[in-house]
C-alpha cells in the first residue's frame, strides 16, 4: 500500500473516494466542462487577453451569421408555403370559398365574411393578415354543413381597429 502507516493516510483515502464519487455523480462535465452542442460556442468568461477578446468577438460574429443564415432559410420555407397556399386558392383547388368580399376590396370594421366550404369538424380559422403575412385578428367560424364532407355556408363578423391604412388580406382555412 502506498499510505502504509503514514499519519493522515486515512484522510487522503477518504478524499480520493469523494472525488471518485463526485466524478461518477456529475459525469464527465465535472472535470471537462460543458459539452452541450446546443449552447453557443462563444464564451466570454475566459477572455483574459486582447487576442482572446478578438477570438471571442470573431466567434460571436460567426454565431450571429449562422443564426441569420438559419433564419433566412426558415423564412424562405415559410414564404414558399404561403406562396403555394395562395396559388392553390387562385387555382380553385381549395375546399373553402369566400363569397362576400373579393380581392382589392377596402374593408371597414366590422366586416362580415361569408362563404362556403368543407372542413374537419366544420371549423374554420378566419384571419385578417397584414402584407407580411402576420395575423392581426384571428377568429373561428363554424360551417353549417348538412352532413360530414358536404359543403356548407359560413358567416362571421370580424372587428378590427388600426391607426392607419393597412394592406393585407383575409385568410380562411381549416
Amino acid at each position: 500500500m502506498i499510505f502504509k502507516n503514514q499519519k493522515g493516510s486515512g484522510l487522503v483515502g477518504i478524499l480520493i473516494v469523494i472525488v471518485i464519487i463526485a466524478a461518477l455523480t456529475y459525469g464527465s462535465s465535472f472535470f471537462w466542462g460543458n459539452t452541450n452542442e446546443n449552447e453557443s460556442k462563444t464564451n466570454l468568461t475566459n477572455v483574459k487577453s486582447p487576442a482572446g477578446a478578438i477570438k471571442a468577438l470573431n466567434q460571436a460574429k460567426e454565431d450571429i451569421n449562422n443564426i441569420n443564415r438559419q433564419t433566412e432559410e426558415r423564412n424562405e420555407v415559410n414564404s414558399e408555403m404561403i406562396d403555394d397556399s395562395i396559388q392553390e386558392a387562385r387555382d380553385g383547388n381549395n375546399k373553402i370559398k369566400i363569397t362576400s368580399i373579393k380581392a382589392g376590396d377596402n374593408l371597414v370594421s366590422p366586416v362580415t365574411i361569408e362563404g362556403e366550404g368543407v372542413a374537419f369538424e366544420n371549423t374554420l380559422v378566419v384571419e385578417l393578415r397584414d402584407s407580411d403575412h402576420i395575423a392581426l385578428v384571428q377568429e373561428y367560424a363554424t360551417l353549417k354543413s348538412p352532413d360530414i364532407g358536404v359543403s356548407g355556408p359560413f358567416s362571421i363578423t370580424i372587428n378590427f381597429d388600426f391607426n392607419s391604412t393597412k394592406e393585407g388580406y383575409i385568410a380562411v382555412y381549416e
